[in-house]
């Protein structure tokens, strides 16, 4: 790997655990390709948590805009993983308005609105976390990509829920609501409530109603696994943690809304071993 390749390898490893371990299941070749991805999914992800208000954010959302519009030029990019997205982007041939989609939703991260309803929480999911699986497809085989796209939204939506259910708690403090508003309205519960971390049966059932759904989702991945290849899997392999981290939190609800619940390391890399082993 060149150095733009070894800064995006290292980001990931830092950042996000996952997505670094599932690479691991990947061709050699593609890896490079698979960091420079999934660094800039970390970078465009963690704008909130590096500015102190809006407009900061937007800007940095723009720049990243600026460098996917160009990623078929010539134009040279000194930053190691705008340079090596671009280079990822022009050896595939990926879409564009995939990744300018992505960057669009992740407008709703820099403000303080809340998530309005479910529908339009499995949209966000599907613009970011199912897009990453899309395109991370794309990279490990691009002729099979099409079989599995709509298996690619089911997965980011139980990613993004059990998500936002691990980060219930962190969201709280920074003035963030992702959890729908609808499902919030149905048991008499205002984004207040989620801000002010109220424990209640009521919030208890909001909690298990989105662990409910994200389980769901994993279902609808399991009737049609067979529609997976499995040049793919590793781009699919995070969703083996779901039900997992998903039956933790269950036995502990209501904690969420003090400190995010995770599985531990050891067993996050048994889990997608074994998942990687089964397909």
């Amino acid at each position: 790997m060149n150095k733009n390749d070894e800064y995006c390898m290292q980001i990931v490893q830092k950042a996000d655990k996952t997505h670094y371990l599932s690479t691991l299941y990947a061709p050699v070749n593609v890896r490079p390709h698979l960091y420079a991805l999934y660094a800039f999914m970390s970078e465009i992800s963690s704008v909130r948590a590096k500015i102190s208000e809006p407009l900061p954010g937007e800007v940095r959302l723009q720049w990243w805009r600026d460098v996917v519009n160009s990623a078929f030029s010539n134009e040279v990019h000194s930053n190691p993983i705008a340079a090596a997205l671009c280079d990822t982007i022009q050896q595939f041939n990926l879409p564009l308005n995939v990744f300018i989609d992505m960057i669009n939703a992740q407008l709703f991260d820099i403000y303080n609105d809340p998530m309005p309803s479910l529908n339009d929480l499995e949209g966000y999911a599907g613009e970011t976390a199912g897009a990453i699986i899309i395109l991370a497809s794309m990279i490990l085989n691009k002729r099979k990509t099409s079989e599995s796209a709509h298996l690619a939204g089911h997965a980011g939506c139980a990613l993004t829920i059990a998500h936002i259910l691990k980060n219930v708690s962190i969201h709280a403090r920074q003035g963030q609501v992702f959890i729908p508003q609808d499902l919030l309205t149905q048991h008499s519960l205002a984004p207040q409530d989620v801000l002010n971390r109220v424990q209640s049966p009521a919030m208890k059932a909001v909690l298990q109603a989105l662990m409910a759904r994200a389980i769901w989702h994993v279902e609808q991945i399991k009737c049609e696994r067979t529609a997976i290849c499995c040049t793919l899997s590793p781009a699919f392999l995070p969703v083996a943690l779901v039900r997992k981290q998903i039956h933790k939190m269950q036995k502990q609800s209501l904690k969420l809304l003090q400190q995010p619940i995770d599985l531990c390391p050891l067993t996050r890399i048994f889990t997608l071993c074994a998942a990687a082993r089964c397909v």
